[in-house]
């Protein structure tokens, strides 16, 4: 049982790879042209279907924004019960060297999660003039 666990592991990372090389290379050519001005001078803007990598103290961490979270249909109604609806995305996160780490989460602005060591915070989900969706993130260490 325990090689099927590191077996299952290894195949989910390797998808992981697979799938963000495929969706990358579909990517339009106007994500080199979107220009977006960070919120914060260490935030991370990551584009839909696109990997950022941080490197930190607890490991190579890869970033990787799910591309079919996109557009605004795919949102949750806030607690208070109102009408406004916020966007949602999917983060797929992994530390590089231990593929055991692979997991994802649905986030939305404001909400920062933990993540084996790290600690990110989503400051926005927006869409580009270009009309490409991206994730504005902070990655900290504590």
């Amino acid at each position: 049982m325990k090689h099927f666990h590191k077996f299952v592991a290894l195949f989910m990372y390797f998808a992981f790879f697979l799938m963000t090389a495929a969706l990358t290379a579909c990517v339009p050519s106007t994500v080199s042209y979107a220009k977006i001005t960070p919120m914060r001078r260490d935030s991370m803007v990551i584009f839909a279907s696109m990997t950022r990598e941080y490197n930190g103290n607890h490991g190579k961490l890869n970033i990787y924004v799910g591309v079919n979270d996109f557009p605004n249909s795919l949102t949750h109604t806030p607690p208070s019960g109102e009408d406004e609806k916020e966007p949602m995305a999917t983060l797929w996160l992994v530390i590089v060297s231990r593929s055991e780490t692979f997991a994802s989460f649905r986030v939305k602005p404001g909400q920062t999660i933990d993540f084996e060591g790290y600690q990110i915070e989503i400051l926005r989900i927006e869409r580009s003039d270009q009309g490409i969706y991206f994730v504005e993130i902070e990655v900290t260490e504590p």
